[in-house]
């Protein structure tokens, strides 16, 4: 056992688990969080599991239930208690003296650390390459159809969370706009947007301006795709003109945007009442 004064969390380790016997593996209960260590390398714990957990100096003893967490990792140590362990116990730690004291119903008990540590005889594994980093999201395609577009999906989520929301995307990508054709629109009559622009607000036309041939190759294919599937259609205006303009997104591609900052000046603002939230 390691008494470890800087762990925030208690450990079995996995040597110590599979001594237990079947009755109490059975108790080990689901964890859908994971622990991070000194490299900020978020790893999933097995499960967590208590057991009661006594402490005796020879003479004075005291027995806790601690929650451990189980780890699939090999230790020099079976079991570490943690900061929370310590605090039911109302441990006082030592450092120069390598002491541990804790108060008992008769009196206090005080452990010495031992410098005999059991070294474990296994070998480390061999070091195999790891298609990506722990912290890198792994990139998963939803739609066959679209292999392009993917999903992002961060380390941190457990793998229990992982399948499901996986499961509940592939059930459901039929609500995703896959290509322009999908996107049909909103019927006016459950939403219909406007421009609130103040009456005595003077249109703005802007000038022409002109781009490079990457971007105007882009704008063209972008807004004859538009065209070809009803979502834009040519007007006429002489009074508001905004010039569209293409912004480089983070993969290298472009997006067609709109420089909408003159009309958005004379736009009055919403009133938009919050209501206040009071702790009780």
């Amino acid at each position: 056992m390691f008494i470890d004064p800087g762990s925030s969390m208690d450990i079995i380790y996995e040597q110590c688990f599979k001594q237990l016997d079947p009755e109490d593996k059975a108790r080990l209960e689901p964890v859908d969080f994971p622990l991070t260590g000194f490299c900020n390398e978020a790893v999933f714990p097995l499960g967590q599991i208590a057991f009661p957990v006594p402490l005796s100096d020879g003479e004075h003893s005291r027995t806790v239930t601690v929650n451990f967490m189980v780890m699939l990792a090999t230790s020099c140590h079976d079991v570490l208690l943690g900061k929370r362990s310590q605090r039911e116990f109302s441990m006082i730690t030592s450092i120069p003296h390598a002491a541990y004291g804790f108060p008992t119903e008769t009196g206090v008990a005080i452990l010495y650390s031992s410098k005999e540590v059991m070294y474990v005889d296994d070998e480390p594994p061999a070091k195999v390459a790891k298609p990506s980093a722990p912290n890198e999201p792994e990139r998963w395609v939803l739609n066959e159809e679209y292999p392009e577009q993917t999903i992002l999906l961060g380390h941190s989520i457990s793998p229990a969370i992982r399948i499901q929301l996986k499961e509940l995307l592939s059930n459901n990508k039929d609500v995703f706009s896959w290509c322009p054709t999908d996107m049909t629109g909103v019927p006016r009559d459950i939403a219909q947007h406007c421009l609130n622009v103040k009456p005595s607000a003077e249109p703005v036309a802007q000038g022409i301006r002109s781009l490079k041939a990457e971007k105007t190759k882009m704008m063209n294919e972008q807004v004859t795709e538009l065209l070809n599937v009803g979502i834009l259609h040519e007007v006429q205006y002489h009074t508001w003109v905004a010039i569209p303009v293409m912004v480089q997104k983070h993969n290298g591609g472009w997006r067609m945007c709109v420089d909408f900052k003159n009309l958005n000046k004379p736009a009055q603002k919403i009133a938009t009442r919050f209501q206040k939230s009071t702790k009780s």
